[in-house]
């Protein structure tokens, strides 16, 4: 099968957990003898050169060109005035027509993230058949970081366009049971899960245009924390958008919110993340510590610093747990309620924790991340909601204690007691309890659980069965014959039009709003 997959980051670009996800994937399928390629469309990529990795994975960034061609379009669209859309709209026209909406592949893949999807469910009549990847979508960033913007109308429509897109679509898969879920509510239609491969090996990259070859560092324990710790560096937009930090994924979905007055920066510029190398420097800036009388219970929590990511849950439980240290690495996020950083804000609420018992490390190098877990007691996932989070089958692969939330994906590879713990968010107290649990657990426990997480989970996510598995799907979905259009009003809707002269009436229409009647 010949496979393309129109993704917003792989490989090069260390940006988030889909390029995790995929940079497990891809090679693999490249290895069962599918012909594979990557169209890269993220707006601060655009143009880069192409190259092939070498498992023979080939990657194509979208043409500047192009994007500056369909920016100019969506300018002089009916959309115009959308600020949100008009970020993510052009980049996926551009890709879709790049790659000339799959011609010469048995399927195309595409990602709900972000908004990657929208010219794909548009086709009338689509060429190819495709599917869209449920990993985590615009709308769902706008529900769990921006609720106070929430009713805001570029917000509400790309929430509407993803609901009647992904209801649309023949075929729709997510890669945990809990996001199934999510979207079979809101779709009222069946979502397939396809679980995630384990984490591969690094991979080599031959630069198609001649330049030097580019060698991942990452190994099976830090392949997921290169995107998910963000090592950001300066990057240069493309034309038009001016220098600035490759953006997180959280960040990229939050400039959405940049018009309510959130403010973003680089991680590593944040106060308590200058020097990730020093845990002194976070608990000094919190004020001199009292040491405890005997060692704690070393946790870890390897996230973005936010709050749906669970950091206030966790500082309100260690305040019951005098015996447990959580150390969290990653970056410092904007707090859209209150404004600055997530790290101002626990320093403010939770005086007598953060910097003491919640120790925040900021940014760390993506090398360094196996040894932060090898030292931990235990990995802790207290997300309020996360489509997955790979960082608990890290740790599970890695035979550590992990206690992770009901309301992340990875819930679903845990059974209370046996091979790790949950905890419900919504039930006050009971993090605390489980924190307490495992800090009661003798060494030989600890490992035991460790050493039945890490059995269970070479179990549940056998790479040989998941990897039947996801290709007797994509077989499934290739030789399925592209269908009209489910929703007759989609592509009409979304078709750019270009807006011509105004007549009398329309210019009476726009003034009368102006002033208000």
């Amino acid at each position: 099968m010949k496979l393309l997959f129109v993704l917003p980051e792989y490989l090069r670009e260390p940006v988030g957990g889909i390029r995790t996800f995929y940079v497990n994937l891809l090679p693999a399928l490249a290895r069962a003898g599918c012909g594979v390629k990557v169209l890269l469309a993220r707006r601060e990529f655009a143009g880069g050169n192409d190259f092939v990795d070498e498992s023979g994975v080939e990657v194509e960034y979208v043409r500047a060109d192009l994007l500056e061609k369909h920016d100019r379009v969506y300018q002089e669209s009916q959309f115009a005035g959308n600020w949100l859309m008009g970020q993510f709209v052009p980049v996926a026209n551009a890709a879709f027509e790049q790659a000339n909406g799959g011609d010469g592949f048995d399927l195309v893949e595409v990602t709900d993230w972000p908004l990657l999807f929208l010219p794909w469910i548009a086709q009338p009549k689509p060429k190819v058949p495709f599917t869209i990847s449920l990993h985590s979508s615009v709308g769902q960033m706008i529900e769990y970081e921006a609720k106070r913007d929430s009713s805001r109308m570029d917000f509400a429509l790309v929430r509407m366009f993803e609901a009647l897109g992904f209801g649309a679509v023949p075929l729709l898969h997510a890669n945990s049971n809990l996001n199934a879920r999510y979207w079979e509510k809101i779709t009222n239609r069946k979502v397939d899960v396809l679980l995630p491969l384990l984490n591969q090996k690094g991979i080599t990259t031959k630069d198609t245009n001649g330049h030097e070859i580019l060698t991942t560092e990452d190994t099976e324990s830090t392949t997921e924390h290169r995107g998910r710790c963000e090592m950001e560096q300066p990057k240069v937009g493309p034309k038009g958008e001016g220098a600035g930090a490759t953006e997180s994924k959280a960040e990229a979905g939050l400039r959405l919110a940049g018009q309510a007055g959130v403010a973003f920066s680089n991680p590593s510029t944040s106060k308590l993340a200058r020097d990730s190398e020093n845990t002194s420097l976070t608990r000094s800036a919190m004020g001199p510590a009292s040491l405890p009388a005997t060692p704690r219970v070393r946790g870890a929590v390897f996230a973005r610093l936010q709050n749906w990511k669970g950091c206030e849950i966790l500082a309100e439980a260690l305040a019951e747990c005098p015996s447990i240290e959580i150390h969290w690495y990653g970056a410092d996020m904007g707090n859209t309620a209150a404004g600055g950083k997530w790290s101002e804000s626990l320093v403010r609420n939770f005086p007598q924790v953060f910097g003491r018992k919640f120790i925040y490390h900021g940014v760390v190098e993506p090398a360094r991340v196996p040894d932060l877990m090898a030292q931990a007691d235990f990995v802790c996932v207290p997300s309020l909601w996360d489509v997955f989070n790979l960082s608990a089958v890290e740790a599970m692969e890695n035979a550590k204690v992990i206690l992770c939330s009901r309301q992340a994906g990875a819930e679903m590879l845990v059974e209370d007691g046996v091979n790790g713990f949950l905890f419900d968010p919504d039930i006050p107290g009971e993090l605390a309890a489980k924190l307490q649990k495992i800090s009661s657990l003798k060494p030989q426990q600890r490992r035991e659980i460790g050493k039945a997480a890490q059995e269970s989970l070479r179990q549940k996510l056998n790479a040989d069965i998941l990897m039947r598995e996801r290709l007797g799907y994509y077989q499934m979905v290739a030789g399925t014959k592209p269908e009209t259009n489910r929703n007759c009003f989609l592509p009409d809707i979304l078709e750019l039009k270009l807006s011509g002269k105004q007549t009398l009436g329309r210019r009476l229409y726009e003034f009368r709003r102006k002033i208000g009647i």
